[in-house]
């Protein structure tokens, strides 16, 4: 199993996340590899992986599509996670059980769950071509929306073995900074929520 994030934005921000993010999943995994995927043009910062793959792709194109692009093109069983997940738990026993991807359901209370059921933050694979599918064309990915649409459509066409895991254990976004998330495997600080790490970080 191997840990990997697609990061090629050396922003601050992406970068402090990234070191915390590393930093607890070898409190918790410490034997795993960890992997940063990013384009041949990456001059940023050390984020503390073990190693780093470059692939040839244009900055042009949004974001998500690299990601996908980069992540169809590694084999094997990885854990796919965004640089504001932080695992709390060893989940390698995940692998397991049978499955090309696992997805989450967004919680109830995200605005976009009817049309876009699934968050891609934590995302266990052993299908390169999932995300093949998932990648499409640039054009096809304008924002963040666009690409988790992509990913939601992807794991409802049928055409590999999708198994949902419980988004309250394995991607769970909190609500408050105070929140106790003591029981949660993997804890997802998407969007306004990441002021609440850098609160708990202080």
């Amino acid at each position: 199993m191997k840990v990997i994030y697609y990061l090629d934005l050396p922003t601050d921000e992406y970068i402090w996340f990234g070191r915390k993010s590393i930093a607890a999943v070898r409190n918790v995994m410490p034997e795993v590899e960890i992997v940063q995927l990013t384009t041949q043009k990456w001059d940023g910062p050390d984020i503390g992986a073990d190693s780093i793959r470059k692939f040839d792709m244009p900055m042009d194109c949004f974001y998500g599509y690299r990601k996908y692009f980069a992540q169809s093109m590694v084999e094997g069983n990885n854990l796919f996670l965004d640089v504001d997940c932080m695992v709390q738990k060893d989940v390698s026993g995940i692998f397991e059980r049978e499955f090309d991807v696992t997805v989450c359901y967004r919680c109830k209370r995200d605005k976009i769950k009817n049309h876009i059921p699934f968050n891609g933050g934590a995302v266990f694979s052993r299908c390169p071509g999932f995300w093949k599918e998932a990648a499409g064309r640039p054009e096809e990915h304008k924002n963040w929306i666009d690409t988790e649409k992509k990913l939601s459509e992807t794991a409802l066409n049928d055409l590999y073995f999708v198994r949902v895991l419980d988004g309250n254990i394995y991607n769970y976004t909190p609500e408050d900074v105070d929140e106790d998330i003591s029981g949660k495997a993997i804890v997802h600080y998407k969007g306004r929520r990441k002021k609440f790490l850098i609160q708990r970080a202080a």
